[in-house]
């Protein structure tokens, strides 16, 4: 029975690891990386590939968020500014090389629009990591967590996450709608 107990210990032990203990065994994103909605990769993914953090196809144009990948469809598990109209096909995501993780739109004929920080920090960051957890995670120069997309849940709670004081988990209006829905 004791050793049951000990499993089980170690089991939720290693399903749970903090971002700092997980860092080492995930996908380094640098200074000055980037993708965008028109050229591949759309996302950068977690080790294992079980969950992505980029630009996913929402109606014409695209959202960003994380998603758990899988078939036959992905679920969306986090999702950025989710009542904004999805962004179009010429957008960025970048880390800075001021350490930022910042959204760029671009109008039709390529001239600079809106600009949205991702993650509110006041730090900079020195590099980032999509987590196996589903965690999207900005370290600093020490290589300690200074923003978790975990700690900033928006319609979905990954195991191992914790829904924080004054944070809210509101639905999608629908299955293919990701803005919140409201109650009449």
């Amino acid at each position: 029975m004791a050793f049951a107990y000990a499993s089980l210990f170690l089991l939720v032990i290693y399903i749970y690891k903090p971002a700092n203990s997980q860092q080492n065994h995930s996908t380094l994103i640098r200074l000055g990386s980037s993708i965008s909605t028109n050229v591949q990769p759309t996302s950068w993914r977690s080790p294992s590939g079980t969950f992505a953090f980029g630009f996913y196809p929402q109606g014409s144009g695209f959202i960003v968020g994380i998603w758990l990948v899988c078939k036959p469809a992905d679920i969306i598990t986090w999702t950025a500014y989710r009542d904004d109209t999805p962004v179009p096909s010429n957008a960025t995501l970048e880390l800075t090389v001021n350490g930022k993780l910042l959204l760029r739109t671009y109008s039709a004929n390529n001239e600079a629009g809106e600009e949205k920080l991702i993650a509110k920090i006041e730090k900079s960051a020195s590099n980032a990591r999509m987590l196996d957890s589903g965690n999207r995670v900005l370290y600093n120069e020490h290589s300690d967590a200074i923003w978790e997309s975990l700690k900033f849940p928006t319609d979905t709670i990954l195991g191992g996450q914790n829904l924080y004081t004054g944070r809210e988990l509101l639905s999608s209006a629908s299955t293919t709608n990701i803005r919140r829905k409201v109650s009449s």
